[in-house]
């Protein structure tokens, strides 16, 4: 625990240090410009958990894969190799500073939108297992290139099937298919902040949730051991 702690505080310096929390706070300000010119309450209701499923995955799946390459370039993954710190602290460490990060942002940007009238435990429960989620899969993503013109391409195509329940949702079309896609989960949770769903939603959405996260954890772990561990030993 004290090594994830540790690490967690260090990726916290760090993402001040590279100008994580400037971006963000620059994208606060932007998307804040943005969606205050919207000021239907219904409009509102179901575009911002579409926004968040958006937003939360830049500052998370991207901002994951930026820092992988990072430490490839400098050569931090290969020490972790001989270091007490073991593949799920390293993972963790990641996740819990993105989440943070990604928290604070869209959390002051629906505040700031939307206003208090919402349900907080849902908002920040949905926001939560999404960002574990993504950074999972961000790390998944990227583990394998060592530079951004070799990770750019196939990262779109990862974002664009992640973001397909959130881009139908928007154009009207809520297919019973999504049930099975690990986004559509924390989306029904983000929705139940902003209205009422039922309660077969609320149970799936968290169940959901945690269940895509664990499975999105050990495939991280997965290609942490084949593209860290072994490439670094032999």
């Amino acid at each position: 625990m004290t090594r994830l702690l540790n690490t967690f505080r260090w990726e916290v310096v760090l993402q001040v240090r590279n100008g994580f929390y400037y971006v963000s706070l620059f994208v606060v300000l932007v998307w804040g410009a943005i969606l205050l010119q919207l000021t239907e309450t219904d409009l509102l209701k179901g575009l911002i958990p579409a926004f968040l499923v958006l937003n939360l995955n830049i500052t998370t799946f991207y901002f994951v894969g930026a820092i992988v390459l990072l430490e490839k370039s400098e050569g931090t993954l290969a020490g972790l190799v001989v270091s007490p710190l073991r593949d799920t602290e390293y993972l963790l460490s990641k996740l819990a500073s993105l989440t943070l990060l990604a928290v604070l942002e869209n959390t002051v940007i629906v505040l700031v939108v939307y206003g208090i009238d919402l349900n907080p435990l849902f908002l920040l429960t949905g926001m939560i297992l999404l960002c574990g989620l993504y950074t999972m899969l961000g790390f998944v993503a990227v583990i394998r290139y060592h530079s951004i013109n070799e990770y750019l391409l196939p990262s779109f195509i990862y974002v664009a099937l992640l973001l397909l329940p959130a881009v139908t949702q928007l154009e009207g079309f809520d297919s019973p298919i999504f049930i099975l896609h690990p986004v559509y989960a924390p989306l029904l949770l983000l929705r139940a902040a902003f209205e009422p769903v039922a309660a077969w939603q609320m149970v799936y959405g968290t169940a959901g949730s945690v269940g895509w996260f664990v499975l999105g954890l050990l495939w991280a772990k997965r290609r942490f051991d084949r593209y860290v561990v072994r490439e670094n030993t032999l």
